[in-house]
């Protein structure tokens, strides 16, 4: 009897043991799996046209008049100061023509390059009666 219950004893604790560990390692979840699904063909649609909520033809007039709105103004632009260049340079001419001339009027009034002798001033004085004396700085 007694070797009897010493094998039973080691099978319970056997059986124990296994159950800890049974209950440690998890089976894996059952996998559930969804049926297939039939794929439809595609089917060809047209292609979709765009809702524009404007007119494509006004656009591009506007774009077009805009382009020549915006190469008027730069030649404008281009003309005035092409004008004020030829303005400034025709000031520049007269002022240099009048540079000359005055140039060529003060050259003419001034003496030659030998100094003359000046003429001495001369006073005039007012003696008694009618007689006017002129006298020169020089004399006397």
């Amino acid at each position: 009897k007694q070797w009897y219950q010493r094998r039973v004893r080691a099978v319970r604790k056997v059986s124990q043991v296994s159950r800890k560990e049974k209950k440690k390692t998890k089976t894996p979840p059952k996998v559930i799996r969804k049926p297939r699904k039939i794929e439809k063909p595609p089917v060809e649609e047209p292609p979709k046209v765009k809702a524009r909520h404007y007119n494509p033809t006004d656009v591009q007039t506007y774009i077009e008049n805009t382009r020549k709105q915006r190469k008027e103004q730069m030649m404008a632009e281009k003309r005035k100061q092409i004008e004020a260049e030829k303005e400034k340079e025709k000031r520049l001419k007269e002022l240099f023509d009048f540079q000359k001339k005055a140039l060529r009027r003060s050259k003419v009034n001034t003496p030659s390059s030998t100094p003359s002798v000046s003429q001495p001033e001369s006073r005039i004085s007012v003696q008694s009666g009618d007689q006017v004396r002129h006298s020169s700085s020089t004399s006397d």
